[in-house]
């Protein structure tokens, strides 16, 4: 015993060392607040041609609303064909029109498209730079010859009218690129970037679902480096799996900013603002990316438009401006405070699981996390941090709870005190507290604040600490009467309201793991609830912490002396509220105060409620002896 808390002292000096390393996080957080409202300007052209008014004043109206910047979109050749510019055929369809004039005997055209060439020089001389096509005459018209279909879809350059335009009102842009199907089509759309106005375009979005230069490493990191020189920045699109920007953000040390897309017309335009100011406050969201309604006239989707933003800009938190955003700037992490977390993480290894009675199975975890250790010491590979993390995570819930019904155990052999019961509520926070910053000591930086790197292995977060809490206070139980326990449980009958009790905790857990991550879907009253409390306390706590489990852990400690069965049960499941504290701070994307005032919501709610369900319960049960 005495080695535990000498243990524990190290480990709590560490942290305290390495405190810094948080705390410039945090710094880092609370200094970019500018936000950033941003519209496609091929929507704005649209509506404009629709209504009778003019892109200007479309563009300063909205402007005055609250929008930062628009979006501009590189020219394609249908596009250009959409437009007016050109024409495009099919080689079929030139072959049966030459076929009927006689110009065509039984040979046929080569296999492609046939694009006029335009009138405006401009936009030839962007096919001819990028796709670099064979012309051909015929029926006294000169055609640029596309044979590659692919092609039709690699971008050419971006419209010059529409950029002086909006130089012209010193509009700030994102320009949109994508990946070409060329090395040589992406260097020609770098250059094309490269040659901006850069005060006025300061971000690049990619289109589709590739990063410029993807699939090859070295092409990605040359482009992205060269963008990054030249004073751009780039955009990591929330929920979107663009292929390369794992490389593109590693090649410029994470120097992104996070984007969401809202779509006006997918709900009410009340909806879409709380999603936008929730967001914005509790993802590090700094750019919003609107499309405008779809569904409804352009008079409509333009009004739709003007409120949204302007409800955005009236419901924006007053930490919060409108303007151009910025990335974040650098977490300085000192590499031998990151050793300091490393060390007492293979530490706290060794006490989360000194409740094995096992000698030699109280080493297995630190072990392990040595390996981990050892392994990050020679490779530098960020996953090995990750796995010690998620190791971890996994144990110190568990703990939390095993470790308080133990000394809720010797408390039972002692008079009732009610600086026991402080102790038996503290002890467990200070548990929590260390796996916390230890896992966030472990992963800092702008790597995971970006959401670009990842807490891996979250089901498994949610179900493991459930397993080892239950191992953990059934032990003794098991040591002791394993053996019988075990034949009872293999020769029982099984009846069919034991098949229904199975199946509906099947179902149970299937719920409670689906609910999980970013996937999980809830109820409209649910909704109704959050979005009240959101109004209320600035960040709600999460409902499985202070309705579930919390709850739980009181009225367990309570009843462990009088019904020590069903407390275990119900400890067990309590495992569920502090293993979902661990799980806000692995949202690394989540502004680290807001995690903090989150949890603390949890447990103060959580655990007001568990005292009231005891008063009720020591109600019931003093009726009851009373009665019977």
């Amino acid at each position: 015993m005495k080695l535990n808390h000498v243990l524990f002292g190290i480990v709590i000096l560490l942290l305290l060392l390495s405190l810094p390393n948080i705390y410039e996080r945090i710094q880092v957080e609370n200094g970019q607040n500018t936000v950033e409202t941003v519209l496609p300007i091929e929507e704005l052209q649209e509506l404009a041609s629709s209504i009778d008014q003019s892109l200007d004043e479309m563009i300063v109206e909205l402007h005055e609303s609250g929008l930062s910047a628009v979006s501009v979109e590189p020219l394609t050749i249908q596009d250009l064909e959409t437009a007016g510019h050109l024409s495009i055929y099919s080689d079929t369809y030139l072959s049966d029109l030459l076929r009927l004039q006689g110009e065509l005997n039984n040979d046929s055209l080569t296999e492609g498209y046939y694009v006029t060439i335009p009138e405006n020089q401009y936009y030839t001389d962007l096919i001819e730079r990028q796709l670099q096509p064979e012309t051909i005459t015929l029926l006294g018209t000169t055609f640029f010859l596309i044979e590659n279909t692919a092609e039709m879809d690699v971008d050419l350059g971006y419209e010059a009218s529409t950029l002086e335009t909006l130089q012209e009102h010193d509009v700030p842009y994102v320009l949109r690129a994508g990946n070409q199907p060329t090395v040589e089509q992406n260097q020609m759309i770098v250059e094309e970037l490269l040659k901006q106005n850069r005060t006025l375009s300061h971000g690049i979005l990619f289109t589709r679902d590739e990063a410029i230069g993807y699939p090859t490493v070295d092409h990605l990191q040359t482009m992205a480096t060269e963008l990054q020189q030249a004073g751009y920045h780039f955009y990591l699109i929330e929920f979107a799996d663009q292929s390369g920007m794992q490389t593109v953000a590693r090649s410029t040390n994470y120097d992104l900013i996070r984007l969401h897309s809202i779509f006006l017309d997918d709900k009410p335009i009340s909806e879409s603002v709380e999603q936008t100011i929730r967001a914005i406050k509790e993802r590090q969201i700094r750019s919003i990316y609107l499309h405008v309604p779809m569904d409804v006239d352009a008079e409509e989707s333009y009004a739709a438009t003007k409120d949204y933003l302007e409800d955005v800009q009236r419901n924006l938190p007053d930490k919060f401006e409108l303007g151009l955003a910025q990335p974040f700037e650098n977490i300085d992490q000192s590499n031998w405070m990151i050793w300091m977390v490393i060390i007492a993480s293979v530490i706290w290894g060794y006490l989360a699981t000194s409740w094995i009675s096992i000698r030699w199975g109280r080493f297995i975890v630190p072990l392990v996390a040595f390996a981990l250790t050892i392994g990050y010491l020679f490779t530098d590979r960020l996953f090995l941090l990750q796995m010690l993390a998620w190791m971890i995570a996994v144990i110190t819930p568990a703990y939390a709870v095993i470790n308080t019904m133990k000394q809720r155990q010797r408390y039972l052999e002692t008079k009732y005190k009610t600086i026991n019961w402080i102790k038996l509520l503290l002890c467990p926070i200070g548990i929590l507290l260390i796996g916390i910053l230890l896992v966030i000591g472990l992963l800092n930086g702008n790597a995971f604040t970006s959401g670009m790197e990842l807490f891996r292995g979250v089901k498994l977060l949610h179900l493991l600490p459930i397993g080892i809490a239950f191992v953990g206070l059934f032990w003794n139980d098991v040591i002791d009467n394993g053996k019988l326990l075990l034949h009872k449980f293999l020769h029982a009958e099984v009846k069919y309201w034991h098949v229904l009790i199975m199946f509906i905790l099947a179902v149970i857990g299937f719920y409670y793991i689906s609910r999980t991550g970013n996937a999980g879907s809830v109820s409209q009253l649910e909704i109704a609830i959050r979005t009240t409390l959101e109004e209320i306390l600035y960040v709600r706590p999460r409902t499985k912490e202070f309705l579930i489990g919390f709850p739980l852990f009181i009225v367990g400690l309570y009843l462990l002396k009088y019904y020590p069965l069903i407390s275990k049960v119900l400890l067990t499941f309590s495992t569920i509220g502090f293993l979902s504290v661990v799980n806000t701070f692995t949202h690394f994307h989540m502004p680290l105060h807001l995690s903090f005032l989150r949890s603390g919501y949890s447990l103060l709610f959580g655990f007001l409620i568990g005292y009231l369900l005891v008063l009720i319960i020591r109600a019931i049960r003093s009726y009851l002896q009373q009665r019977f």
